[in-house]
């Protein structure tokens, strides 16, 4: 028996055979994903033996998958946040800190800590639910920037203050040092949005909400490839702040490191306006932008859907 606490889940991929569904990670050998596709038909179709449903499966046509220029964009963006994402644990995997202390602890066992949070929401875009995916993202802001307001403060300046006064300075909602660090962000604004999409602000609800003219009625978006794409750009911003606030944090406890995402001029650290994570998420967005200019979605790769109507016009939103 394998003992291992940590299995991994961003990397799963959905096997159907009819109703009849399982998760296996991507890089499963091929012979344990015919076993299962074998298993799920035979429960599906009733068979008593795995040959007789490994011989009907034998002599179905091949089904060719639908090429979507939204799906492969998607998983564009998905691999290259994973792989950001690996070089910034790597970083922290080898760190020596020069001395430990209350707030080293803290910054590392958090940014520690989110790589669940990675695990999890990367998951759940894959599979295009995009609302869930937002509630993550907030998450991960708020303990990135958490993160930063605890960099800012010294070990004396931490044990001065009391509990009040730490929840106050500490507080994973207040942005005021993170705003004023990236000044070319509109940081304001991308928590806005995260924040009214987690709580499902009263002029967001046509996020997953839209007129339905043929049924005059309303359809819920339960998932939604476009959506998905935005909440996975939303990620790599976050991934971009990620790189920001370690460097940072490693920069005023630990002297030895190599900057990608700031920088220093005149012994003052300030942001790298040409990280390269900042030109890889702009480069995204203008593939997203130019792609629904320019390529139609079939209604069935969009959403599943509920169809509601409604006996008036007064709506909530």
């Amino acid at each position: 028996m394998i003992d291992n606490w940590y299995y991994s889940i961003h990397n799963l991929e959905i096997h159907v055979f009819g109703d009849r569904y399982c998760y296996l990670p991507k890089e499963a050998d091929d012979t344990l994903k015919q076993d299962i596709k074998i298993s799920l038909s035979k429960n599906f179709m009733g068979f008593k033996t795995h040959k007789e449903a490994n011989d009907v499966l034998n002599n179905l046509p091949s089904k060719k998958e639908q090429d979507s220029p939204y799906l492969n964009l998607l998983n564009e963006i998905i691999h290259s946040i994973w792989s950001s994402k690996q070089k910034l644990y790597g970083k922290i995997e080898n760190l020596e800190l020069k001395k430990e202390s209350a707030i080293t602890l803290g910054v590392l066992s958090t940014l520690k800590r989110l790589e669940n949070s990675y695990e999890s929401i990367i998951f759940l875009i894959k599979n295009h639910f995009y609302f869930e995916a937002t509630a993550i993202n907030r998450l991960i802001f708020e303990q990135l920037n958490y993160c930063f307001n605890l960099t800012h403060l010294t070990q004396s300046e931490y044990e001065s203050l009391s509990r009040s006064q730490q929840k106050k300075k500490l507080n994973p909602t207040n942005i005021k040092n993170l705003k004023e660090f990236l000044t070319t962000y509109n940081l304001g604004r991308f928590y806005s949005d995260l924040s009214e999409l987690a709580h499902i602000d009263i002029k967001r609800i046509n996020e997953y909400l839209i007129e339905d003219e043929e049924k005059d009625g309303y359809l819920i978006i339960r998932k939604d490839i476009i959506q998905s794409i935005l909440m996975a750009l939303y990620l790599y911003r976050n991934i971009d702040i990620h790189g920001i606030v370690l460097e940072y944090f490693l920069s005023t406890h630990n002297n030895e490191n190599e900057l990608t995402f700031i920088e220093k001029e005149n012994g003052k650290l300030k942001l790298n306006s040409n990280r390269p994570s900042r030109k890889t998420v702009n480069d995204f967005s203008e593939k997203y932008r130019k792609l629904i200019e320019n390529v139609d979605l079939h209604p069935q790769v969009i959403r599943e859907n509920q169809n509601f109507k409604v006996e008036n016009d007064d709506l909530p939103f």
